[in-house]
């Protein structure tokens, strides 16, 4: 007989509706769950107790009607959730306090800073650092073996920082690789399960796939002319024009069509104009709205917010956050809880696995989760010119967990000045030495 939650989860950050997502991959791999004999507790911390109540209604419906061995409990003590874990997933909300940090510095660096900037992604990380360090301080007396796995930016950097600080086993999860199947089901017009992504490696939002098809078969010529015909069409997000145009010049996908860094995306006014004629045309109501009504429902009927839809080409609005992602979150328990998952997109320590690239870095690589054990892919050779531009990013972010994690005290100036982008320089040794002075992370 199997023993009560033998695999325990702790969702900190309980009340987010990226819940929904974590509980609808758990049912795509319910068979294998069964299989496997596992029972699971998932507990939802959160100071915002109703929140995270929502959250257990939902997972109780989800529960009952697919049969899914879950049980949940709700905290807002982080160390009631922490304690025995196995899987330790963290998606807080610092909404207000990166707001803060980004009215404080963005003048300094000449205006607008973008996300995936090294500028961008310290302010991120700086906002999560302080919960995510107390977190990570609890885990390793709590629950020392568990598996630490952030989906809040910068992922890649939070992992490497929690995993080189504190000796926990850390992986990131982004949503963009899955994401990307799911915008080239929608524009070639099949279903999402007739995309594989075979071969893909690049950092946190920014990459490249090597090696891809639809339906078995390679698709870069049947994209090549779907894309000239949707660019100058009613269906065309106009944001996606840079990802479009460096795969017509170069044969290559990124891995996000909505993240072009380190090259610039032009938003001019025309560009402006241009994507809010196309979304007032597309969607009839933002993606919060949608959601949160999808979600109201659900939880009035007692039933779980239906997938009818999700597999058929028509747009990137879905019922719930980013459903693709819950494919990943629902292997990677699967192979922690003793069973072998599908390779799954993970950013992980790259140690042996990929010989032409530092093993301190972090990657995101198709990653297989076997008996507790992640297996990252030794991907194909990939062109020089794309090897050293991965090589750079995640150097770079290297160096920024290195900083957070009380490595290197230069590594935040360090990583500013190795790809400086377009901010000035008197603006790059400002921030790193203002926010080395009052957000100092490992002070």
């Amino acid at each position: 007989m199997v023993a009560a939650h033998n695999f325990k989860v702790a969702y900190i950050g309980g009340g987010s509706r990226f819940v929904i997502t974590f509980l609808h991959g758990l049912v795509n791999c319910v068979d294998k769950l069964k299989f496997l004999g596992s029972s699971i507790l998932l507990t939802l911390m959160d100071p915002n107790l109703p929140r995270a109540t929502e959250m257990a209604q939902y997972a109780e419906i989800v529960a009952k009607q697919t049969g899914l061995p879950l049980s949940v409990e709700v905290t807002n003590e982080r160390k009631v959730a922490i304690d025995g874990a196995h899987l330790i997933i963290y998606s807080a909300g610092v909404h207000e306090k990166l707001h803060v940090i980004r009215a404080t510095f963005d003048a300094v660096l000449g205006g607008h800073v973008e996300p995936d900037s090294c500028p961008g992604m310290a302010m991120e990380g700086v906002a999560h650092w302080e919960i995510v360090e107390k977190l990570a301080e609890e885990t390793r007396t709590l629950a020392p073996n568990a598996i630490f796995c952030t989906l809040a930016n910068p992922t890649d950097v939070l992992a490497a920082a929690v995993e080189r600080r504190f000796s926990i086993k850390s992986v990131g999860v982004c949503v963009e690789v899955p994401q990307l199947k799911r915008w080239l089901a929608v524009h070639l017009k099949v279903k999402v399960s007739d995309v594989e992504l075979l071969d893909y490696i690049g950092v946190n939002h920014i990459g490249y796939v090597l090696r891809w098809t639809v339906k078995g078969e390679d698709a870069t010529s049947l994209l090549r002319e779907r894309l000239m015909e949707l660019m100058n069409s009613d269906q065309w997000d106009p944001w996606n024009d840079a990802f479009a145009q460096f795969f017509l010049a170069t044969g290559y996908l990124r891995t996000s069509p909505y993240h072009h860094l380190p090259y610039r995306q032009d938003w001019d006014e025309d560009m402006q104009e241009r994507r809010r004629v196309f979304y007032e045309r597309t969607y009839p109501m933002s993606w919060s709205e949608y959601q949160q009504r999808e979600l109201a429902k659900a939880l009035a009927e007692g039933r779980m917010i239906p997938e009818e839809g999700l597999n058929t080409p028509s747009s990137m609005l879905t019922p719930y956050p980013y459903p693709d992602t819950g494919q990943t979150l629902g292997e990677l328990v699967v192979g922690l809880a003793g069973g072998v998952s599908s390779p799954i997109p993970l950013q992980v320590h790259n140690g042996e696995s990929n010989p032409n690239l530092s093993p301190n870095f972090w990657l995101e690589l198709p990653t297989s989760v076997r008996n507790g054990k992640l297996i990252p892919k030794t991907i194909s050779p990939s062109p020089d010119w794309i090897l050293e531009q991965v090589r750079l990013l995640a150097y770079q972010r290297s160096l920024l967990a290195d900083w957070f994690a009380g490595k290197d005290s230069e590594g935040l100036l360090k990583a500013l000045l190795l790809m400086p982008g377009h901010f000035p320089f008197k603006g790059l040794l400002t921030f790193a030495q203002e926010v080395a002075k009052h957000f100092r992370p490992f002070a």
